[in-house]
């Protein structure tokens, strides 16, 4: 009798051991396809590029006389930019322009005449796996950080005593900014204007999980930054840009807005905390994500210019 009963206890413990490993089977494979979803949700180019073709940017960059620029990268990659000589063609000052997320070089381009009208070259990218520039996954500032050393790198060659101003805008300034602790920068470039940039990647997505879809960070969002390392060539913690900031070599404008909800504001405050350099923080009343220059547009050119004009002749 005891043996048939430990014989059932058995076969019950095999069967509970049996659902128990299918459910972490089904778990796993939950999860794996739970970070495929969000990788290719949030880090794959869109199937079609508009370009904002009536925006005010667009039309400042039709009306005035540029170059266009390409680089290979070393993945491969052709990336596409525009230069806009000054009216000065001697002019020494350059800014360099970084758009965001999804957007494009129209978009930037609002705030070319920031620095246009103040006798610089400008020169602005599309980015990786935007616009016309190649590539499938969008760099979250990992990777375009290493894309605008190689833009750096090109423009010195034809004028190395040019003096430069690295202007980003949301994922844009998250790219200026891990630009600011590179080894690599050139000594060239003289400060940074962060427009409303975010303080990291993996915490930009945490907090866009949340709001998205109401969930946290674990476990989905560490298995999507392992599946982005493998497919996209980085995982999130790379785009660590507070850690980038502490290492930062030149001056740095932050600007946010006290209504940004898609950045959001507190990010900021951990950025110009963790600045060792020379530095200035502007938040902006009411503005919300990517609309500082509209909100104040008098206030944001004088501030620009003001703060570039301590470290540019």
């Amino acid at each position: 009798m005891r043996t048939i009963h430990s014989q059932k206890r058995q076969k019950r413990g095999h069967k509970w051991l049996k659902i128990a490993l299918i459910s972490c089977l089904v778990l796993i494979l939950l999860n794996l396809a739970g970070g495929l979803y969000l990788v290719d949700f949030a880090l794959v180019r869109p199937e079609t590029t508009v370009r904002e073709n009536t925006s005010f940017g667009a039309r400042w960059m039709s009306s005035h006389v540029h170059d266009t620029l390409t680089i290979r990268r070393v993945d491969g990659l052709k990336l596409t930019g525009y230069y806009f000589p000054a009216s000065n063609a001697s002019s020494k000052k350059l800014a360099i322009l970084v758009h965001g997320y999804q957007s494009s070089v129209e978009h930037i381009a609002e705030a070319a005449p920031v620095y246009y009208d103040e006798g610089y070259h400008v020169f602005m990218a599309d980015n990786r796996a935007h616009g016309a520039s190649e590539g499938k996954y969008i760099g979250m500032g990992v990777l375009d950080s290493r894309d605008y050393v190689q833009w750096i790198d090109t423009l010195l060659r034809q004028n190395d005593s040019l003096e430069i101003v690295l202007h980003g805008q949301s994922m844009g300034g998250a790219t200026v900014l891990m630009m600011s602790g590179r080894a690599d920068l050139p000594p060239q470039v003289r400060c940074v204007v962060d427009d409303c940039g975010y303080n990291s990647v993996f915490d930009e997505f945490a907090y866009q999980l949340h709001q998205m879809f109401g969930l946290p960070p674990f476990p989905l969002l560490y298995v999507a930054s392992w599946e982005s390392k493998w497919l996209a060539g980085y995982a999130f913690d790379e785009g660590d840009v507070t850690a980038q900031v502490r290492q930062a070599r030149v001056p740095i404008l932050f600007i946010h807005g006290d209504a940004d909800d898609y950045n959001p504001t507190w990010m900021v405050y951990e950025l110009y905390d963790a600045a060792p350099t020379e530095k200035e923080l502007w938040i902006v009343p009411g503005a919300k994500h990517a609309k500082n220059h509209i909100v104040a547009p008098e206030e944001f050119s004088a501030r620009i210019r003001r703060f570039c004009a301590r470290y540019v002749d």
